[in-house]
C-alpha cells in the first residue's frame, strides 16, 4: 500500500518563515492597537509610522521610542506595549534556551534566566557619603563626587524631550544606562518610569536621574545629597 505524502501548512513547512510572520503578526496588531485614541494620553489617533516604529522596537527589545512612554501613552497604551515587550522578549528567552540545551548547557540556561530575571525586577543601589555619589543597577553603574555636583532638583517627571538610549535597557518598566536628549543632551538614568518623583543630578558631564519605586525613599536620597553638596 503506498503511503500518502504528508502535505504540510505553508505557514509551517520552514521554522524561519513561521518566526518571521509570527513576529511581523505581533508588530501589526500592536501597531494597530497603539494607533487608537484610547492608547495616547490625549485621546488622539496617533500616527501609523510612530505606532510601526514602538511596536517593532518593543518587539525586538531594542529600547528606541519615538515618544517618552510614560508622558505620551495612556495606561492600555503602555499595556500594549509592555505586552509586546514581553512577547519579543520570550522569544528571544526561548531562541536562547534552545541553544543552551541543545548545547548541554544547563548552568547557561539558568545563567539566562537569572539574567532576565535580575534585568526586570532587580533593584536600584545608591550610596551617597561626603565622599561620593554611586548608582548602579543591572550591570550599569556610576559614581560621582559631590564637588562635580553642580545642582540637585527634585522633579515629578522627565523633562520633556526626545530620548534616545545610547547604551542601556528600556523595558517599559525601568530606564537604566546611557541615553541622550534632543534637548537636554547626554544623560544617564536609573528610573522606574511609573515611579515619582526622581532626581536629577547635574554635573559637567551631563545629568544623572534616578529615583527609587518608593516615593519616601527618593526624598532621603534627595534630603542626603544636598547634606554632602552643601557650601560646594
Amino acid at each position: 500500500m503506498d503511503r500518502q505524502p504528508i502535505r504540510r501548512s505553508w505557514l509551517f513547512s520552514f521554522p524561519t518563515r513561521t518566526i518571521t510572520l509570527s513576529f511581523a503578526a505581533v508588530i501589526l496588531v500592536g501597531t494597530l492597537l497603539l494607533m487608537l485614541p484610547v492608547s495616547s494620553r490625549t485621546g488622539a489617533f496617533t500616527p501609523f509610522l510612530d505606532c510601526l516604529f514602538t511596536a517593532t522596537s518593543s518587539t525586538c527589545v531594542t529600547g528606541l521610542v519615538v515618544h517618552d512612554t510614560y508622558a505620551y501613552w495612556s495606561a492600555f497604551g503602555q499595556c500594549v506595549i509592555l505586552a509586546l515587550i514581553q512577547i519579543g522578549g520570550l522569544g528571544v528567552v526561548t531562541v536562547a534556551s534552545a541553544i543552551a540545551l541543545l548545547a548541554g548547557g544547563g548552568i547557561l540556561l539558568v545563567g539566562l534566566c537569572v539574567l532576565f530575571l535580575w534585568a526586570d525586577f532587580g533593584g536600584s543601589s545608591v550610596s551617597i557619603t561626603s565622599e561620593r555619589v554611586a548608582v548602579s543597577a543591572f550591570l550599569y553603574d556610576t559614581e560621582v563626587a559631590p564637588q562635580d555636583i553642580r545642582s540637585v532638583t527634585l522633579l515629578e517627571a522627565l523633562p520633556e524631550d526626545d530620548y534616545v538610549r545610547t547604551n542601556g535597557l528600556d523595558d517599559g518598566r525601568r530606564l537604566i544606562g546611557h541615553f541622550r536628549g534632543r534637548e537636554t543632551g547626554p544623560c544617564e538614568m536609573y528610573l522606574y518610569t511609573a515611579a515619582s518623583p526622581l532626581l536629577a543630578v547635574e554635573t559637567g558631564e551631563g545629568t544623572l536621574y534616578f529615583n527609587s519605586q518608593d516615593p519616601a525613599q527618593t526624598q532621603t536620597w534627595y534630603a542626603d545629597l544636598l547634606a554632602v553638596t552643601a557650601g560646594m
